[in-house]
């Protein structure tokens, strides 16, 4: 039986990040880290954690917290990803079909991780509907580049990255 090193939940065998507080877990021999937390070593955030992190281990989960640079990274990668899917359309002549292939199976993480990013800053995810007034956006931008809780709050406990 495994644990998270960062929030002490139980996580199973050969995850590399925990589903309940998102930390990024090293393994050594195969083995995810004990109780105990020995040899736990967070790997850095950078654009391919963040990726799998919210696509594989966090592709619509709502709950918990998401640290300003999963979050970040993430929106990087999303339009990184959506540029290349515009040249394959563009050299395929494709008329748009991978460009919203790809808007598709994006979208849901990256509104997953929109609301852990909320949460993180101690805010609900509701507040996404402020995007809907153009005068809205700016409070959320705030938000999102903002530091999140230094400690534990009603949403989980301090993402390790």
């Amino acid at each position: 039986m495994s644990y998270c090193p960062s929030c002490g939940k139980e996580i199973s065998e050969g995850a590399q990040f925990c589903p309940h507080c998102g930390v990024a877990l090293s393994h050594n021999n195969g083995h995810s880290h004990t109780a105990s937390g020995q040899g736990a070593v967070p790997l850095e955030m950078n654009l391919i954690n963040a990726a799998k992190s919210v696509i594989l281990e966090h592709y619509i989960d709502f709950n918990g917290r998401a640290s300003k640079a999963e979050y970040w990274w993430f929106f990087l990668f999303n339009f990184l990803v959506g540029i290349a899917a515009m040249v394959i359309d563009k050299i395929l002549s494709t008329d748009e079909l991978f460009n919203a292939l790809v808007t598709l199976a994006l979208f849901l993480p990256g509104l997953a991780v929109f609301v852990r990013r909320m949460h993180d800053t101690g805010r609900s995810g509701w507040w996404i509907l402020l995007s809907l007034t153009i005068i809205g956006i700016i409070p959320l931008i705030i938000w999102l580049v903002q530091d999140g809780d230094k400690n534990m709050n009603q949403y989980g406990s301090v993402p390790a990255l």
